[in-house]
């Protein structure tokens, strides 16, 4: 699957035969794309940057560990970078 916008119906039930279902929109973007603006660029590397070094944990700071490691580092900013003027379709 691309990036993108999509829609995405969850229908949940119980025991007695009770039921409801919510829409909500979801937006599956592409890898490298830390900011979520569809598009992989020099915003994003100052993404990691700013938080290069830091904690994963911490606040918004797991979406800068793009390769997944645990660690905001070089490594992050060279995936980033190999992604460079990817966007979504």
């Amino acid at each position: 699957m691309t990036g993108g916008t999509f829609t995405v119906s969850v229908t949940v039930s119980d025991d007695d035969g009770g039921c409801t279902t919510r829409s909500f929109v979801a937006r599956n973007v592409i890898e490298g794309d830390v900011n979520s603006d569809c598009k992989v660029n020099v915003l994003d590397l100052i993404f990691i940057r700013d938080r290069f070094g830091t904690d994963c944990e911490t606040g918004d700071n797991w979406q800068a560990n793009v390769n997944g490691d645990g660690n905001i580092s070089i490594l992050d900013l060279i995936y980033v970078r190999n992604r460079l003027n990817d966007s979504c379709p």
